[in-house]
């Protein structure tokens, strides 16, 4: 169960992305690319440019974004660890 919701959960999360060609969320039924109408995550680039001021950028707007899902997942664990 657990792995479906994070299956499904990626994808909708790549339509929230500012590049590429879209998501072909009914694959292989349609070949149609979907974005969702806001898409405040920036798509990181590739290769030695994520070393540069843009990369960076990336990384530190995908890391204040994600944080707190970071910190619920891992709640459990730090709280059993005590």
């Amino acid at each position: 169960m657990l792995s479906a919701i994070v299956a499904v959960s990626h994808g909708l999360l790549d339509t929230l992305t500012d590049g590429g060609l879209g998501i072909a969320l009914l694959w292989p039924l349609s070949n149609h690319r979907y974005f969702a109408p806001w898409r405040p995550i920036p798509v990181a680039p590739i290769g030695a440019r994520m070393l540069t001021g843009s990369g960076f950028r990336v990384v530190t707007t995908e890391a204040l974004q994600f944080a707190p899902l970071l910190v619920w997942s891992l709640w459990p664990q730090i709280r059993s660890a005590r």
